[in-house]
């Protein structure tokens, strides 16, 4: 292990149990970088135990809305950065920058905001009327920070023009993925599943997996409905597209079971087995930025990608072989296009894939930004 750095994460929310991929990216990304170096994480009082990670959780920062008031925990995260000899702060998402800012002036080290999207822009596209202030503390916590980890290219490239970030600020340290290779399904997967969902295994089985009560997501649905099915059925194919995730709103599971060739599955209990049965992962998403990390997740399985531009930030076409299908947002007939193309082509996602999407060499990533300072 490294010695000559040891690094504090500021992390502001609830993350284990984790129940989306922004947790799961926290987690992930700082268990690899404590088989590299000491990393220290203070979290929310409610979070569970984290034994089977490698990082060390401190639970210390209030459940309450008044953690992000910095006097409240300044003292408190300090005393934790003195006491492990912290050479870096990395501030997961921008909520915490005041604090961060705080106690790295007072240690004398530099500190980094990890951005997961842009949170302006995430706010604005699902039409909240106060995106404006997150807009300008955005962009005011960013340009104070020694450096920003974004999670996509598209997300730098964004903060670099309009927030006026200077070039040698933005940093892409994406989601990542634990398979160093693609996964072997077990060769009755999708036999399995077609059974428990009670549909033909013989037809390709679309789907799409997120967590439904998040604003992108709901409209990613209302995109299959209103957008992809009905095109989609016009071609004749056959298909099969399974809707996947806790909390759909009750109108739409209502459209769901009225249209046929699509279902509402609700939680998934066994994620192994359905991303292995499944042929193809549907990505319509047109609003929120940051990376998709379902779409990590699905390529990851050796899952082809059909996707909107929006829905790919993040993923580097160059290194995804014939997984990633991408179309222009709200380019409908083109996306239906490209759900024929991954049908008629065999999936296979290629070794540079893993080399570079692994945690462990974005975690050597994101350590060799930091020690830059």
């Amino acid at each position: 292990m490294a010695q000559n750095c040891s690094i504090l994460c500021i992390a502001p929310y609830r993350m284990i149990p984790f129940t989306s991929g922004g947790p799961i990216g926290i987690l992930q990304l700082h268990h690899y970088i404590s088989k590299i170096c000491p990393d220290h994480i203070v979290g929310t009082e409610n979070n569970e135990n984290s034994d089977k990670y490698a990082f060390d959780l401190h639970r210390v920062l209030p459940n309450a809305t008044t953690r992000y008031v910095p006097f409240v925990t300044f003292k408190t995260i300090l005393n934790i950065a003195r006491r492990f000899d912290s050479t870096a702060i990395i501030c997961e998402h921008p909520y915490m920058a005041p604090v961060a800012m705080m106690v790295a002036k007072k240690m004398r080290i530099p500190w980094f905001i990890r951005s997961h999207n842009i949170e302006s822009e995430r706010f604005r596209g699902i039409g909240k009327k106060w995106w404006k202030m997150m807009f300008y503390f955005e962009q005011f916590a960013m340009n104070k920070a020694n450096g920003v980890l974004f999670i996509t290219p598209q997300d730098a490239d964004w903060a670099a023009k309009r927030y006026k970030l200077p070039a040698h600020k933005c940093h892409f340290v994406p989601f990542g993925t634990k398979f160093t290779k693609q996964p072997t399904p077990r060769p009755n997967a999708k036999q399995l599943l077609a059974e428990s969902l009670n549909i033909d295994a013989a037809k390709p089985l679309l789907y799409f997996l997120g967590a439904l009560d998040y604003e992108p997501n709901i409209r990613a649905v209302r995109s299959i409905l209103d957008d992809v099915l009905p095109r989609l059925e016009k071609t004749g194919n056959p298909y099969e597209v399974v809707i996947a995730g806790k909390a759909l709103p009750e109108d739409l599971q209502g459209r769901i079971a009225a249209t046929d060739h699509i279902q509402y599955a609700g939680y998934v209990q066994d994620l192994e087995l359905f991303l292995e049965g499944c042929d193809i992962m549907l990505n319509p998403m047109l609003v929120g930025g940051g990376i998709k990390s379902k779409a990590v997740e699905g390529l990851s399985y050796g899952k082809k990608i059909v996707s909107t531009d929006n829905g790919a930030y993040g993923l580097l076409p160059e290194i995804c072989g014939n997984g990633l299908y991408i179309s222009n947002d709200n380019d409908w007939d083109g996306f239906v296009a490209n759900i024929l193309k991954a049908i008629d082509t065999p999936s296979a996602t290629p070794d540079s894939f893993y080399k570079f999407y692994h945690w462990s060499h974005i975690a050597q990533m994101a350590i060799d930004i930091v020690k830059r300072g």
